[in-house]
């Protein structure tokens, strides 16, 4: 199933008729569900059939050619590309959290939501088509192209694992919830089929497996997310656009007395009530972190050119803007359905995008859809995580610096091995040590900001960075951010609150606030004190910033 520019056309037809057979399903089990089918028959139906096309794609994906498992040939067409995307950034936080955030009146919200916008916005202009250009495999690729150096491959090797692996056990964990709850399984059981199906969607085909197997998740995630408040704004307003007419809903909870306090956890996405500085700090740490986390970042090189990158990180951002935009109608019905029935509905606010449609007594077919739009999701974004980890690992700690004259056959085996080591060792720990790394996968975002944002984008914007400056940036700015997580989350040392300011304090999200400015000062001084690059590198440097169409080399 490769990607190539005679197969484009083919494959949008591919992924139409996917998307129509899924609507047709929902539509199908909808109408079984008015003459009386059951709510755990529909759920069953609903994650074996989606479960189970997954699987087949992934396979039918399977290749034997190291570029199309590293990159998918650079051949993926912008809208799928930006597609696939969106469904690898969303995850559990987008699908789940954000709604819940909503739900809580939490402010911290809207600075989640113009971090993104932001972060995308610096994707497409500053990072996505340099690696393109530089026909890179992963972010630590592109700097080891950049600077020659192998301890910079090195250092942004350790921060992409590091920053990556809490995020995949998380994803992992949270799959594994949702699949007991659509299965009758134990969760236990749930997550080794997790994790299974996580490796059917990159073992064998790799990069074009993720691209595939993420085209088709976006699909099933975008129609469950919308269903159930579309279906809601047809029932309260005859509008069937629910972005526009919660607006309404939240005249409604007005007039009925306010929205109700919710004070419920949420792990998904965890915001601490924040003031404004706070606020803006978060959204400046995302903004940051969105640009350069590798598992996003890096789907730019799958692109067919450096005008597609740009296009594909537009693209991507449209897609999630659809969700986003989606998320505030989410937090504004469950309030108007719990105040309208305070006797009957009950939410659990984490899992607001689940227990909606149930507590607005929607059809048992939308509350198993639903369900099976988060199974999507994180399922979309562990598949993105793990092929990044093991594809970094594989291609640039051993390939790059273990067994540089090796051939490419014994690189794609030594991948697929590290593959299958990091899903038993992340399913492991979702299973034994779930609710120790959330708290960390959080800070993700802010960790990858501190520790690449310096060295990728000065790296490409000022000549005059060395590699012993980037070097620096990667490890003073990681190392700074990951410090204030640690004394955060483990050390009980109370959030920073800057002089006049209030709220919970500086989130461990927003760690950036350190590592960034610290990471930027650590290259810019290194690199003043250290020779300038020599000509040969220079010109590497030149051929990237040149707007031409052709790389220095593509694979």
């Amino acid at each position: 199933m490769s990607v190539s520019d005679g197969t484009n056309r083919e494959l949008g037809k591919g992924f139409a008729l996917f998307a129509i057979a899924f609507g047709l399903l929902v539509c199908v089990l909808t109408l079984l569900s008015v003459i009386g089918l059951t709510g755990s028959i529909s759920a069953i139906l609903f994650a074996v059939l989606s479960l189970s096309a997954f699987v087949v794609i992934g396979f039918a994906a399977r290749t034997m050619h190291l570029p199309d498992f590293q990159v998918a040939s650079r051949r993926v067409p912008p809208g799928l590309n930006g597609m696939a995307t969106a469904a690898a950034f969303l995850g559990s936080g987008g699908f789940l959290g954000l709604a819940a955030a909503f739900y809580a009146g939490n402010r911290a919200a809207l600075a989640v939501v113009i971090g993104w916008a932001l972060g995308f916005l610096a994707l497409a202009v500053l990072v996505a088509p340099y690696m393109r250009k530089a026909a890179a495999v992963s972010v630590a690729d592109f700097l080891a192209i950049r600077f020659g150096s192998g301890l910079v491959r090195l250092a942004a090797t350790v921060v992409t694992v590091v920053c990556l692996a809490a995020f995949l056990v998380a994803e992992i964990a949270v799959a594994g919830r949702i699949a007991a709850m659509l299965l009758p399984i134990g969760p236990e059981t749930a997550i080794v089929i997790v994790v299974l199906i996580i490796l059917a969607g990159t073992l064998l085909g790799g990069m074009e497996a993720v691209t595939m197997t993420a085209i088709a998740q976006y699909i099933v995630l975008a129609i469950a997310f919308l269903t159930p408040v579309t279906v809601l704004s047809l029932q309260y307003f005859d509008f069937p656009l629910p972005q526009l007419s919660y607006g309404y809903a939240l005249t409604e909870v007005a007039n009925l007395g306010g929205p109700i306090a919710v004070d419920e956890a949420n792990r998904f996405l965890p915001l601490p009530a924040m003031d404004g500085f706070n606020m803006v700090v978060l959204a400046i740490s995302l903004a940051a972190g969105v640009a350069v986390l590798p598992h996003v970042a890096t789907r730019s090189v799958t692109a067919t050119g450096i005008s597609a990158a740009r296009r594909s990180a537009g693209w991507a951002f449209f897609f999630v803007l659809v969700i986003v935009a989606t998320a505030p109608a989410y937090g504004a019905f469950a309030q108007l359905v719990r105040l309208q029935n305070p006797d009957g509905a009950s939410f659990d606010a984490a899992l607001l995008v689940l227990s909606l449609p149930q507590a607005a007594d929607l059809l048992p077919s939308i509350s198993a859809l639903a369900a099976t739009g988060a199974l999507a999701a994180v399922l979309a974004a562990a598949t993105a995580l793990l092929f990044a980890i093991a594809n970094t690992a594989g291609h640039d700690f051993y390939g790059g610096i273990l067994d540089r004259r090796g051939p490419s056959g014994r690189r794609l085996i030594v991948t697929r091995v590290i593959l299958i080591a990091v899903a038993g060792l992340a399913g492991w720990q979702a299973i034994h040590a779930a609710d120790q790394v959330f708290d960390v996968a959080a800070t993700s975002v802010s960790l990858a900001a501190s520790g690449l944002f310096p060295a990728l984008v000065l790296g490409v914007w000022w000549k005059r960075a060395t590699a012993l400056g980037a070097l620096a940036g990667i490890v003073f700015g990681f190392a700074a951010a990951a410090a204030y997580v640690w004394m955060v989350v483990y050390g009980d040392v109370p959030p920073w609150r800057p002089l006049g300011t209030g709220g919970a304090g500086l989130p461990p999200m927003a760690s950036a606030f350190f590592g960034l400015p610290i990471g930027v000062l650590a290259l810019v001084l290194v690199s003043q004190i250290t020779p300038i690059q020599s000509p040969e590198r220079m010109e590497i440097l030149e051929t990237i910033r040149r707007p031409t169409p052709s790389p220095i080399f593509d694979a």
